[in-house]
């Protein structure tokens, strides 16, 4: 992975990301590693690994419905 930068910004409810230089292959490495920062972060509060999973898949699913629904066929 090279230099790259993401910068997240969380107002009034709604996410908005920043990315430089940010590849497919560099996104989904800084998504892997979010997804076990938060799995980790759940499990100290006391969810179990069973939960994290069904909730980290849910995120997931909902993201790729949306991206479909937005016409993200590669067309």
């Amino acid at each position: 992975m090279e230099d790259c930068r993401v910068e997240l910004t969380v107002r009034d409810g709604k996410v908005d990301m920043r990315a430089e230089h940010v590849s497919l292959e560099d996104m989904t490495a800084i998504c892997g590693v979010l997804q076990v920062m938060v799995g980790r972060n759940a499990m100290k509060r006391g969810a179990d690994i069973e939960t994290v999973k069904d909730k980290l898949l849910d995120v997931y699913l909902a993201a790729m419905n949306d991206l479909e629904g937005q016409g993200g066929d590669g067309a």
